[in-house]
């Protein structure tokens, strides 16, 4: 089983500490408000886990924590800035672990094309309406899409590397948006496997495989145009969901124990393959903050329990495929994302599809909207993009 951007750490260490969310409120009336919008309600310091300068400013900071935890409600100004000063230094050498963890082999970091709005913008316009046939989209083709595509995926692998010492093997595309076209420019780029939602995989082969063939959801696919050929591997929806959207409501016991049986389903269900994989896929941040102690006691259980199965492995995506290279093909990847198998959130209506002043078709994601205008686009280091002198629309 795999889990883009999951980690171990989660499960494991003993000394922890966890900070509720009592200690946020109230940063508002105290004019904190924009750090209030930026901190997770709960935050897990691990006393096992964290090195070198973060581990000293906890030990200068964790009888703070100890008595804001006893003392419950009533918070200062100055504790709440004493809270955020230690949040801002643990979160400092985040990068760091993440980087000695995969250089351990303890876990694989993949990467999404810069900047996210989707791979610009899916190089065409006309991909939506492969799945939507009356999806209104913009008269005028997206100006430059490929060539800035492929910008956003150089930016995002210089900037892999750059803080995580070696480029990504694997690419989550941004909302799981995938295309023929796209995933080839990511083959092209020399990835070796991405990764989509399960409801790209059922138009594509042809048929709901809820209903029959569900067996080919546990195996990567090669898609390949031309000369670029990539492994593409497919999120069980109802197991990641499970995780995502529901066990947050259960008890720890009862909903690990609910994961291993569907687990089992699965593994009935393939029993007749050599290799299955079932690829575990979510946000990485949006589920624990409705878990009880922000999922630690259900990671720790979770992962426990599939570890000391004797027919289950934890593995990653590379390395399944350095000991089960994909084989199957899939004729043609039908353009869609992990959000309902098409891309009717950002596109196909009056609202997301219509004409700016230039004629020039605007695509809208949430409340950003993107159009043929002059813009600059940062690296997070503070550093400008490679072309951002020339006034290009980098999104």
């Amino acid at each position: 089983m795999s889990q883009v951007g999951q980690h171990r750490l989660l499960a494991g260490g003993r000394n922890k500490i966890y900070i509720g969310s009592p200690f946020i409120c109230g940063l508002k009336s105290e004019g904190l408000d924009v750090l209030a919008a930026q901190v997770n309600p709960l935050v897990l310091v691990d006393v096992d886990t964290i090195g070198g300068k973060n581990r000293k400013v906890l030990g200068a900071q964790q009888f703070v924590v100890r008595r804001l935890i006893e003392k419950g409600s009533g918070y200062s100004a100055q504790d709440r800035r004493d809270l955020l000063t230690l949040i801002a230094g643990l979160l400092h050498d985040v990068a760091g672990s993440y980087r000695t963890l995969a250089e351990k082999g303890q876990i694989e970091l993949s990467t999404t094309p810069y900047a996210h709005p989707i791979l610009p913008l899916m190089i065409d316009f006309e991909t939506a309406r492969e799945t939507i046939a009356d999806a209104l989209i913009p008269d005028t083709p997206y100006p430059g899409g490929q060539a800035r595509a492929e910008e956003h995926i150089t930016l995002a692998k210089t900037s892999h590397a750059r803080v995580f010492g070696q480029e990504p093997a694997g690419c989550w595309p941004a909302e799981g948006a995938v295309s023929d076209a796209a995933v080839s420019l990511l083959g092209k780029h020399g990835f070796s496997w991405c990764a989509t939602g399960e409801a790209v995989l059922h138009p594509s082969l042809g048929q709901d495989i809820r209903n029959d063939g569900l067996e080919q959801l546990y195996q990567p696919w090669l898609v390949d145009r031309r000369t670029h050929t990539i492994a593409c591997f497919f999120r069980d929806d109802r197991l990641s969901d499970l995780i995502g959207f529901e066990y947050s409501r259960w008890d720890t016991h009862d909903a690990v124990a609910n994961f291993m049986h569907e687990l089992a389903l699965v593994r009935e269900h393939t029993r007749h393959m050599k290799a299955p994989v079932v690829s575990i896929i979510m946000d990485g941040e949006n589920a624990w903050e409705h878990y009880h102690e922000n999922g630690v006691p259900f990671l720790k259980l979770l992962y426990e329990s599939i570890a000391e199965h004797p027919e289950y492995e934890l593995t990653t995506f590379s390395d399944y495929l350095g000991r089960h290279p994909a084989k199957k093909r899939l004729a043609h990847l039908v353009p869609g994302s992990w959000v309902y198998g098409n891309f009717a959130t950002w596109i196909g209506d009056a609202a997301t599809g219509r004409p700016d002043t230039t004629g020039v078709g605007i695509f809208a994601s949430g409340g950003l909207r993107l159009a043929s205008s002059t813009s600059v686009i940062a690296d997070f280091s503070g550093q400008d993009s490679p072309s951002s002198s020339q006034g290009r629309l980098k999104w």
